[in-house]
């Protein structure tokens, strides 16, 4: 049955593909220096997609390349699938794997054309096809640009976009800006407004405060702040992950609720749901004696206090050192104290690594980390 599935695979094959599928082939697609990886500069015909390659991979000295990969070519990181071994048992392993950088390359001065050697002391030699017959002699040895070169993820991703119509985007993205809370800030907003530019409006942006977890440096804090403050441009909206975060994991598994908690937002206030998750802000502070008061928006019916997490909620007299606050909650204010302190005039909350929160909206929900000070 097996063979004679083969013949028939082969028979149709042969039908359909006639046709002269060197045009198709690409010598120049690939640059990964890893073999664990793909990206492999091999020939391989790149036919029908242009973004799937089937290359040689597997080397092995008494029988050469004895696996066909079919491999992402040209596409950082994407996995490879083995497709077959040409003769014999293969045995796998990251020694076996052909590893080839543009480094080793040595270029022929004639038009694409292209020599190389891989593991073992192998030499290979390259040849361009119809599709690729320009002269390559030129060519940097490596291709410099990653994903933290400014530009180029804009350049990759969201400039071909452009001509589609979207209705709004929705972000989750700060962890790696934690200790640079100021830049962040200020790049984030340009951002919003260069994309919002781009498509010629000012469409929605939706998007979610970073989550908890043990940076072990207690700056992450800052940015959460930072995000909130981005909050208050025109037509944003920002949810909190405060009480669905893991303090081990910076990436926390609960993304359901995230998803959940994003959706309630860009329905309600895209498309005029009634329930409303955006993350409930601080509108109003002031000293009445020892006592800071804090208005916030009342968007859920009310403020919760959770004592559990007292130490969340803290006030101070020259925002060095902070107490935590005996907590008095009024509909939709809150008023904050402290014996130690005969004038308080800043207030923070959830400003550590790994808070949870201390005050919650109506519907559960920590409401944001924020620092403000009184007047």
């Amino acid at each position: 049955m097996k063979i004679l599935f083969r013949i028939i695979f082969l028979i149709s094959a042969t039908t359909l593909y006639t046709q002269d599928l060197t045009q198709y082939v690409d010598t120049r697609i690939g640059s990964k220096d890893n073999g664990l990886e793909s990206g492999y500069t091999f020939t391989g015909a790149t036919f029908p997609f242009g973004m799937v390659q089937f290359t040689p991979s597997f080397f092995s000295p008494d029988r050469g390349f004895v696996v066909t990969q079919l491999s992402g070519a040209g596409c950082s990181n994407m996995g490879n699938f083995p497709v077959s071994a040409s003769n014999g048992s293969l045995e796998i392993s990251p020694n076996d794997m052909v590893n080839f950088n543009h480094i080793d390359e040595v270029r022929v001065h004639e038009a694409g054309q292209l020599s190389t050697s891989v593991n073992g002391g192998i030499d290979v030699d390259l040849t361009t096809s119809k599709r690729s017959e320009n002269n390559y002699s030129n060519r940097p040895l490596y291709n410099k640009l990653n994903a933290a070169t400014p530009t180029s993820l804009f350049n990759a991703m969201i400039h071909p976009l452009r001509k589609y119509t979207i209705k709004g985007v929705i972000w989750y993205q700060g962890e790696s800006n934690v200790g640079f809370h100021e830049e962040y800030e200020v790049v984030f907003s340009e951002m919003i407004k260069d994309w919002r530019s781009q498509w010629g409006f000012d469409f929605p942006f939706y998007f979610v405060q970073i989550a908890p977890f043990d940076y072990q440096n207690n700056l992450s804090p800052d940015v959460r702040n930072s995000q909130l403050n981005v909050s208050a441009i025109e037509n944003t909206g920002m949810i909190t992950t405060l009480d669905i975060g893991n303090p081990i994991n910076i990436h926390p598994a609960n993304k359901q609720e995230v998803g959940t908690r994003l959706a309630s937002l860009a329905l309600y206030q895209t498309y005029d749901a009634t329930l409303n998750y955006e993350s409930i802000k601080p509108i109003q502070t002031v000293k009445q004696g020892k006592e800071i008061v804090i208005s916030f928006e009342c968007l859920q019916g009310g403020i919760n206090y959770s004592p559990v997490n007292a130490e969340d909620l803290e006030i101070s007299q020259d925002d060095k050192t902070y107490y935590k606050a005996n907590v008095r909650v009024e509909g939709c204010e809150i008023y904050l104290s402290a014996p130690e302190l005969k004038s308080p005039k800043y207030v923070r909350h959830a400003w550590r690594d790994v808070s949870t929160g201390a005050i919650y909206n109506s519907l559960g929900q920590p409401i944001s980390t924020f620092k403000v000070s009184a007047e």
